[in-house]
């Protein structure tokens, strides 16, 4: 019976060593420093795709994008590749449209926004 009760007295001795130590050294925890300010509210950007959706089925699409008015507008970087994956040269002459691809091969092309099924 004596082990019983000792055994059972552990956790509450335990809670209260805990108990003490939160209370003691709780002072101690240094203060977070506030956040620091940026040029712009904007502090982080996520980009989300849809799955098997890929980087040409978006930009693509949107290869000129204009900055609309009253808008921020956007400038790349000099030296940031252009993203319109439907340049003439491919359209006319596509390295994987060759006789090994049957005879009824096309040259790749635009779907109609209709025909996309894209739900955004």
């Amino acid at each position: 019976m004596l082990k019983k009760l000792r055994a059972s007295t552990a956790p509450r001795k335990m809670l209260a060593l805990l108990t003490a130590l939160t209370t003691a050294l709780g002072p101690s925890v240094a203060p977070a420093y506030a956040a620091t300010t940026t040029a712009t509210p904007i502090k982080h950007l996520v980009v989300i795709f849809q799955e098997n959706v890929s980087f040409d089925h978006y930009f693509g699409t949107y290869p000129n994008a204009t900055n609309p008015a009253g808008e921020p507008p956007f400038h790349a970087r000099k030296g940031t590749p252009n993203v319109n994956g439907l340049t003439n040269a491919l359209l006319s002459f596509n390295p994987n449209l060759n006789p090994s691809n049957g005879a009824a091969a096309s040259n790749p092309f635009r779907l109609d926004r209709s025909q996309t099924c894209a739900l955004i």
